[in-house]
C-alpha cells in the first residue's frame, strides 16, 4: 500500500501499536487468555493490519485522527461515510465490502469495547449489491476443460515462435498453473506459494500437494494428488522453463517471474486471468475454480458429491485425526482427477471430429 494512502503501523499511535500486539499475541501462561487474532495466519494477520493502516490513514489525512479516542470510536457515521465515498471511487462493491469487513475485525481484535453494529449493517448491504450485480454463471468452467486448456497452453507454447524465451517459460507456467489449479482446487496464495520439495513431492509415477495447517485459510493440513498425465508438463516446467526464469538465482517457489525471482501473488492473479480468457474466452479468477467444480460434480456424478467437503479442505478435524483426514484428502483428489481423465478421454473424441473444447459456451 502506498505510504501516501495508508498510516505505517509505527506512525500509529503507541497505545494503537501496543493494542495490535496485543491482539496477535498468543496466551503468555495458563491464566491468561490469547489475543482476539492469536490464531490468525500470518496471510490474514497482513491483510487486517493493511485495512486498518488504510483506515488510519484516511483519518490522518483528513485530520480525523485523535490519538486520544479509542479506535471503536471511528466506527460511527461520520467517520465511516466519508471513507466508504472514498473507497467507492477506487474498488468495485465486492471488493470494499471485504475491505470493510477486515477493518470490522480488526478493530474488534483492537479494541473489545468497539461497537461495530454500524459497519456489520453496511458490510451486509454491500454484499447483497455485490452478489446482485456480479453472476458466477458466468464465470463458470468446468475443471476439465480448464485442465485440457492448461494442457494446451503448454503444448503450444513449446512449438510457438518467440524473441524472449522468457515469455516462452512464463506463458508454460500459466498454463501449468491452469491445469494444477483444476485438479488441487487450491486458493491463489496456496498455488502462487508452492516451493518444490516441501509443498510438491514427486511420489512414484505423480506428483502431490501438501500445505501444513499454518499455510491454510482454514487452518488444517491439505493434501492432494495430482494426475499422472500432468507428471512430464511438471518435470519440463521444473527442468527448462523455470531454471531459464532463475537463471543464477536459487528459490524454492515453483512459479517463478521474468525477474528471476518468485511471483508475486497480484502478478500470478493478474496472469491467470489473461490466460484463462486468452485460452477459453472467458476470465476465470483462480477462486471460482473452486465453485465450478463442485457444480460441475452435482451436475454430471451426482453420486461422487460426497467428495466436495474433502476437496475443498472444509472438513473440520481435531490433531489427533490429522492424518485420517490427509488420506481423505488424497483419496477424494484421486476420484475427482479419475473424474477429470474420464472427460477428457470424452473430450478427446471430440476432438477427432474437429471441436477442441466440447464443454465450452460461448461468452455472453
Amino acid at each position: 500500500m502506498s505510504r501516501r494512502l495508508g498510516l505505517p503501523f509505527d506512525e500509529w499511535p503507541t497505545d494503537w501499536q501496543a493494542r495490535w500486539q496485543a491482539a496477535i499475541a498468543p496466551a503468555s501462561d495458563a491464566f491468561d487468555d490469547d489475543g482476539a487474532g492469536a490464531h490468525w495466519a500470518p496471510d490474514t494477520k497482513r491483510e487486517i493490519r493493511k485495512r486498518l493502516e488504510q483506515f488510519f490513514g484516511f483519518l490522518h489525512r483528513t485530520n480525523r485522527l485523535d490519538p486520544a479516542k479509542a479506535p471503536g470510536d471511528y466506527l460511527t457515521e461520520p467517520f465511516l461515510r466519508p471513507y466508504v465515498e472514498e473507497l467507492e471511487t477506487r474498488v468495485a462493491s465486492v471488493t470494499l465490502a471485504g475491505y470493510l469487513r477486515d477493518l470490522m475485525i480488526g478493530i474488534r481484535a483492537i479494541d473489545l469495547d468497539a461497537d461495530t453494529c454500524l459497519i456489520h449493517l453496511v458490510v451486509r448491504r454491500l454484499g447483497r449489491q455485490a452478489r446482485a450485480s456480479r453472476d458466477k454463471r458466468k464465470q463458470h468452467v468446468d475443471p476439465d476443460v480448464l485442465y485440457r486448456a492448461g494442457l494446451a497452453r503448454m503444448d503450444r507454447v513449446e512449438t510457438a515462435e518467440y524473441e524472449k524465451e522468457d515469455v516462452r517459460a512464463v506463458q508454460h507456467g500459466d498454463g501449468l498453473a491452469m491445469a494444477i489449479a483444476a485438479c488441487s482446487l487450491d486458493r491463489r496464495r496456496n498455488l502462487v506459494g508452492i516451493r518444490i520439495g516441501d509443498n510438491l513431492r514427486k511420489v512414484g509415477a505423480f506428483y502431490r500437494l501438501t500445505f501444513a495447517g499454518s499455510e491454510t485459510k482454514s487452518g488444517h493440513p491439505h493434501a492432494a494428488d495430482l494426475p499422472e498425465t500432468l507428471t512430464p508438463y511438471i518435470e519440463r516446467y521444473i527442468e527448462r522453463h523455470r531454471a531459464k526464469l532463475l537463471g543464477e538465482n536459487d528459490y524454492p517457489e515453483l512459479f517463478i517471474s521474468v525477474y528471476r525471482r518468485p511471483m508475486a501473488r497480484q502478478t500470478f492473479y493478474v496472469r491467470y486471468i489473461a490466460a484463462t480468457e486468452q485460452e477459453l474466452g472467458i476470465a476465470v479468477p483462480p477462486h471460482r475454480v473452486r465453485d465450478s467444480s463442485i457444480t460441475s460434480i452435482a451436475e454430471k456424478h451426482p453420486d461422487a458429491i460426497g467428495i466436495a467437503s474433502s476437496l475443498l479442505h472444509h472438513r473440520q478435524t481435531r490433531t489427533t485425526q490429522e492424518h485420517y483426514n490427509q488420506a481423505d484428502q488424497i483419496s477424494a483428489s484421486r476420484q475427482y482427477n479419475k473424474l477429470l481423465v474420464e472427460q477428457r478421454k470424452q473430450a478427446l473424441k471430440a476432438n477427432r471430429r474437429g471441436k477442441l473444447f466440447p464443454n465450452r459456451e460461448d461468452p455472453e
